[in-house]
């Protein structure tokens, strides 16, 4: 299928009027053949790195292969350590660059839209659980889908005996994999203060409307929820999209850290979550300036001017590819 796929990109008369391609994440099979495509030809392509997972996540090194710098001749990340994670994987082509610049602009935009804080539901779970039919469990040492069902279930039993509303807002679906209903669903159905939230909605669209926002997991939704400035429970397990041990001691710092695995999540959990709202929040002020450098290394280098910096560096990297 990809060589059909590429012999058909191959005959498309388009690439002679294309001088240069600007792409997203390239990881599926169109990606892959047009940067076959794309380098025989000699046309430079710029990839935009998804999220800010590489700066953060514990990924082993046979999941770097589909990474922005194994099919695109520069990538533009959002920090320093991304861009350094991105070009040090053991799939990078020789040649490729990479720049760590900041988050766009309208992440941070999130911040001036107006949003009612919905105080009898003060509390969003945003939920990073994808069933995908265990697409990547033999090579990166995952969970298989009934695993994470029944760790997803663990947790909203635990929400569900804490003194505050909580709502659930489950990861999209592109293509769902199960016709019956997850335990996880099964277990909100039965709680008495959690409900589910946005099903078919981005997260990014729903932040505004919380508190405090859960999230279980290393993912690209952290640069989403982050510049919101809202109390962050961070939970962390050892084979759910856990955390890179060198970004642990900012993290503990900057959020409210929780350790899934430890014998006592738990207790630790319902104790935090049964303060009120307010005092959580005054815990959270007083991680401010921890959160600084947490920012600048693992969220977004810039805050400010990301467009114009980000031009510069393509135009910079085409009127030189020919030369290098």
């Amino acid at each position: 299928e990809l060589n059909n796929l590429t012999k058909i990109m191959n005959n498309d008369k388009i690439f002679e009027r294309v001088s240069f391609i600007l792409a997203g994440s390239m990881m599926n099979i169109y990606g892959r053949s047009l940067s076959e495509v794309a380098t025989k030809r000699g046309i430079p392509i710029v990839s935009f790195s998804h999220g800010i997972t590489h700066e953060i996540a514990n990924y082993p090194a046979i999941y770097s292969s589909h990474w922005e710098s194994s099919f695109a001749d520069l990538t533009i990340a959002h920090t320093d350590k991304g861009a350094s994670t991105i070009l040090n994987q053991p799939y990078c082509r020789s040649k490729a660059k990479v720049f760590g610049i900041g988050l766009t602009s309208r992440t941070f935009r999130l911040n001036n839209l107006f949003y009612r804080e919905n105080t009898d539901v003060p509390i969003l779970y945003l939920s990073t659980n994808l069933q995908n039919g265990n697409e990547t469990t033999p090579l990166c040492n995952q969970e298989n889908e009934w695993e994470k069902d029944k760790r997803e279930t663990k947790t909203i039993k635990i929400l569900s005996r804490i003194p505050h509303f909580v709502a659930y807002k489950p990861y999209p679906e592109e293509t769902r994999k199960f016709i019956d209903p997850s335990l996880t669903i099964k277990a909100i159905e039965k709680s008495k203060n959690i409900s589910i939230a946005g099903q078919n909605l981005d997260a990014r669209f729903l932040i505004g409307n919380y508190e405090i926002l859960i999230l279980p997991g290393a993912t690209s939704t952290l640069g989403w929820i982050f510049p919101s400035g809202k109390p962050i429970i961070f939970i962390n397990w050892s084979n759910h999209l856990s955390l890179s041990a060198e970004a642990k001691p900012l993290f503990r710092k900057g959020l409210f850290y929780f350790e899934g695995d430890d014998k006592n999540f738990e207790k630790k959990l319902v104790i935090f979550l049964s303060q009120s709202i307010k005092e959580i929040k005054l815990k959270w002020k007083e991680k401010r300036e921890d959160r600084k450098l947490l920012m600048s290394k693992y969220i977004s280098k810039n805050i400010t001017n990301v467009g114009n910096k980000t031009a510069i560096k393509i135009i910079s990297f085409l009127e030189n590819f020919n030369k290098d």
